[in-house]
């Protein structure tokens, strides 16, 4: 896999033992920026095929989020999509300073890429 993020669902767990753990970083749809990019990709391949099985992941979008896994090349594991820490480590910084971080400067942060000084908004 070269560049770019992919998202499988697993409904009966044999995905795991499948994927090539030296090459991809293999992980559940955790960052909200992944999920909403993973809904917009069913959303649109419903809208193009009208295809039943995608219609009912969205109807059940609770029950079928977390059968998905989000395969992750190094390239990808700085990105907003794929950093699942994001969301708790935002609310960190809220409680501890009182002041909201920038959700993609939080998120580089929380990923451990380059640290970009934080823009405090108010």
């Amino acid at each position: 896999m070269t560049g770019g993020l992919a998202y499988m669902l697993d409904e009966d767990d044999t995905l795991m033992p499948k994927v090539n753990k030296e090459i991809v970083k293999i992980q559940r749809v955790t960052a909200p920026v992944g999920q909403m990019q993973l809904k917009s990709l069913i959303e649109a391949h419903v809208e193009k095929t009208g295809s039943a099985k995608g219609s009912m992941i969205l109807l059940e979008w609770d029950k079928y989020l977390p059968l998905f896994w989000q395969l992750v090349p190094p390239s990808e594991e700085d990105t907003p999509e794929a950093c699942a820490e994001y969301q708790s480590t935002a609310s960190e910084k809220i409680n501890q300073k009182g002041i909201v971080v920038g959700v993609v400067n939080e998120c580089y942060l929380a990923c451990g890429s380059s640290v970009r000084g934080e823009e405090e908004l108010r």
